[in-house]
Formats: C-alpha cells, sequence, structure tokens
C-alpha cells in the first residue's frame, strides 16, 4: 500500500494537517492501495509558498525552463515502471497498457513542452512585468 501523506510545499516534503484521509481502492481486487490526506481549507502556507516561489520562478527564460523540464523527464523515465504500477492500482488499467500507454504519455507532454520552448522565438520570460 502507498501512503501519500506528506506534501511538497516551500521546497521541503511536510505532513500538513489534514480534515481526513482519501482512501485508494484496487479497482480489480477491492483493497486498500493508497491512502492520503485531503488537504482542508486552511490554505495560507501553500498560498505563501506558491507567492514565494512565482516571484524567481515567473522571470525563468525558456533555456532555463526546458532544462529544467529535461531534468523531471530524465528522473520520470527512471521512475516509470513505478509510475506504470500505480496507474494499474489506482485505476485497474492492464499492466501492458500503463506501460506502452498511459506512462508513456507524461513524458511525452513534457517533451512536447521542452519542443515548445526550444523553438519559441520569444526572449521574453513569463510571469509579470
Amino acid at each position: 500500500m502507498r501512503d501519500y501523506l506528506k506534501f511538497y510545499i516551500g521546497g521541503k516534503w511536510v505532513r500538513t494537517r489534514a480534515t481526513e484521509d482519501a482512501r485508494g481502492d484496487h479497482p480489480a481486487t477491492e483493497t486498500v492501495s493508497a491512502t492520503s490526506h485531503r488537504l482542508g481549507r486552511r490554505r495560507g502556507p501553500r498560498v505563501k509558498a506558491a507567492r514565494e516561489a512565482f516571484k524567481t520562478f515567473s522571470q525563468t527564460t525558456a533555456r532555463s525552463a526546458s532544462g529544467l523540464l529535461e531534468r523531471i523527464v530524465a528522473e520520470y523515465e527512471k521512475r516509470r515502471e513505478d509510475i506504470a504500477k500505480a496507474i494499474t492500482e489506482e485505476m485497474g488499467a492492464p499492466v501492458w497498457l500503463a506501460q506502452r500507454a498511459q506512462a508513456a504519455m507524461g513524458a511525452a507532454h513534457f517533451t512536447t513542452a521542452i519542443q515548445v520552448l526550444k523553438t519559441t522565438s520569444s526572449r521574453r520570460t513569463a510571469g509579470r512585468r
């Protein structure tokens, strides 16, 4: 069983206060396959962390953003088998479909974004000026 009880907020993994836990059931076996927190309405720390991150990340160049996405794709590919297993557990997809199609799509979407960033003619950064 997988436990997703921490969230990445403000640069570190933290256990948040939750009003209740959510449970993920394996569709084929009807056993509990995962638990996670449902975050309550208290959004303050998450909103603050997002605003702080936006200050610098909104000034990221296309080249820098594409480099970040390339590192994400590399890590994603290392964990692709785990991602496929999670897809099978969470939605009951056949293993072959989760491996060849569904898990592959995550990396494909990032790769498309990388190509767009690399072919853009704009030198502007994202965000407010």
